[in-house]
């Protein structure tokens, strides 16, 4: 739970996404089978039942940090509020625990927000849902120049920040009040 904190999500927060944490989650490496303790996070769909579950590693042993708990899952965006019908206010971040921060700060009815597991995903996600009325993407700083191209085609605006959403709220101390 203090690992969720550290990133911006209270116990209540964690609570309603249904984050959860594994002392010792197994995988291969590119040294063999070994394992790390990982933030659990629960990717639903619009239904609310559970996708898929990824995995941040909390101590890579490679450039691995996030991982599948079953491999071969079609992968579907973090959806924050999965009651949320589609609407017309749609905010896209690229990963789960960033798009979480940024549903948490925005504290709105109004917005969806969704996360997009990487910058290919991100632009499925764009592309999917270029109907919607007011979508604002969030890339990785990394991927912005690419992810630009796409939401110009899409009719997308684009927050550009000089370093990823989650980080920039936390550093800044953003808050809804």
């Amino acid at each position: 739970q203090m690992e969720w904190k550290k990133r911006g999500i209270d116990l209540e927060w964690q609570a309603y996404f249904e984050l959860g944490y594994n002392p010792k989650f197994k995988y291969a490496s590119s040294i063999g089978k070994t394992w790390s303790p990982t933030l659990a996070i629960p990717y639903r769909q619009t239904d609310g039942s559970v996708a898929l579950v990824q995995h941040r590693l909390l101590n890579p042993l490679d450039s691995k940090k996030y991982l599948p708990d079953v491999y071969g899952l079609k992968n579907v965006p973090f959806i924050c509020n999965p009651d949320m019908k589609q609407g017309r206010n749609l905010v896209v971040a690229e990963g789960a625990i960033k798009s979480a921060v940024t549903f948490i700060t925005v504290n709105s009815k109004e917005y969806q927000v969704m996360g997009a597991m990487n910058k290919g995903e991100m632009k499925k996600v764009i592309n999917k849902y270029r109907s919607v009325k007011n979508m604002i993407v969030i890339p990785d700083p990394d991927a912005a120049e690419e992810i630009r191209q796409v939401c110009q085609q899409s009719g997308a605006r684009m927050l550009f920040l000089p370093e990823k959403v989650d980080d920039y709220i936390l550093g800044n101390k953003i808050t809804t009040a």
